[in-house]
């Protein structure tokens, strides 16, 4: 993905704009300290990428020869990617011939194709296992708003409505459309897509936004993810919020998990499905606060729009956390081993310089860092939202923080 730095100094000038037009109602992060590098390619590090792409290359042949006339298989393989079993409408490749419903509708020889297939491309990439994506199953789901997240619309910040999905369009064809994890793209946001013709090669059918794959029989060949999230049913923020004053203090519980992702393409590509976020948040002395995974979260969901995760930090004593806190977000994509983050920190101005490091696995998107002041102003009340709220500006994904008390 782009470097960060190079993103803001082309957006310089327009962004000094818009802060005049904002200053009145916002306020920045008192210390940004960290700025993000993102990599469009991380899934292909340690791989074969090559030799993967070509079996992924095989593997649609294999299925769209499945496919050819046989809607029942087609159907049955949209309805186990709509079971989310792994958090997003995708299946694994090694597990469409275990469902029953499947196995009846494949002959043995395309069977034993598909299975060799896959033995093959999960030796040539570290043993992470191939899958099947089909990103218009989304519009079949009837749990459309996941448990536990409330939304509110960037432009209107006290609309009530809990949805704002990709735009849905009439479909386009009715060919099944085969795009591949391993295969590039321009700016993360365009792929090129194929189709099967008659003597079973793939044809160039053209390149594939996002809207497009929401919208028509698209199927995505790729690479599983990786993520750290437990489910956790027990979070004491799922409390129904309550109105405070909008100034800290230690007997108030410290929330986090409000973000606004202002350009999703740029970190998670849309073949890549749902966005795995986690965060860390440290203290003025570098101390580890609190670190967190999250449930993956619908495209639909989170770009453009402020979702509420209800993070629970704690209770915040300067005389134990100090003046500042420093928060980093990451996009979780796994990989077989780790990196670490290392940047140079001033807690406090005039104070003494320490380096913050956080060890992140290798395939991870770093989405930035900035500093939390136990000062800064944040919104007393959910989810109504008065000016002067502090927006800290990481990248291309905005943060917030605010307290409610526990009953």
């Amino acid at each position: 993905m782009k470097n960060i730095k190079n993103y803001l100094a082309s957006q310089l000038i327009p962004l000094i704009g818009i802060l005049i037009i904002l200053s009145s109602c916002k306020k920045e992060s008192a210390q940004v300290t960290d700025k993000a590098t993102f990599d469009s390619k991380n899934l292909s590090k340690g791989i074969d990428k090559s030799k993967v792409l070509d079996l992924e290359h095989g593997i649609a042949k294999s299925l769209a020869k499945i496919y050819a006339g046989n809607h029942d298989f087609k159907k049955a393989l949209e309805n186990l990617c709509l079971k989310q079993k792994h958090g997003d409408y995708y299946t694994r490749l090694s597990e469409i011939f275990t469902e029953n419903s499947l196995q009846k509708l494949a002959s043995p020889d395309q069977i034993e194709s598909i299975t060799s297939l896959v033995k093959q491309m999960k030796a040539a990439n570290s043993g992470r296992e191939p899958i099947v994506f089909i990103p218009s199953v989304e519009n079949l789901d009837p749990e459309i708003v996941k448990p536990r997240i409330a939304l509110n619309s960037i432009n209107e910040p006290n609309s009530n409505d809990t949805l704002k999905m990709i735009q849905r369009l009439p479909p386009e064809t009715d060919k099944t459309i085969y795009v591949f994890g391993e295969n590039g793209g321009e700016d993360n946001k365009y792929y090129p897509g194929y189709t099967m013709d008659e003597s079973g090669s793939l044809t160039y059918y053209g390149m594939i936004s996002e809207s497009f794959a929401w919208n028509n029989p698209v199927v995505v060949i790729g690479i599983e993810e990786e993520s750290s999230y437990i489910p956790d049913d027990t979070n004491p923020a799922a409390l129904n919020p309550v109105k405070v004053l909008s100034q800290r203090n230690p007997s108030r519980l410290e929330i986090g998990g409000r973000i606004l992702v202002t350009d999703i393409s740029q970190i998670e590509s849309w073949v890549r499905g749902k966005l795995e976020m986690k965060y860390f948040v440290n203290s003025s002395s570098g101390t580890l606060i609190k670190e967190r995974a999250f449930a993956p979260i619908r495209r639909g969901d989170i770009n453009n729009r402020w979702v509420e995760l209800n993070d629970p930090i704690g209770h915040w004593d300067v005389n134990i956390w100090g003046p500042y806190q420093y928060e980093r977000w990451i996009e979780e994509d796994g990989g077989s081993s780790t990196t670490t983050i290392t940047t140079p920190v001033t807690p406090v101005a005039g104070g003494p310089t320490y380096t913050f490091s956080t060890t992140i696995k290798k395939d991870d998107n770093n989405c930035g860092l900035a500093s939390v002041g136990y000062n800064d102003t944040f919104y007393g009340e959910v989810p109504l939202l008065p000016s002067g709220w502090t927006i800290y500006y990481i990248s291309y994904m905005n943060f917030q923080r605010y307290s409610q008390y526990q009953q």
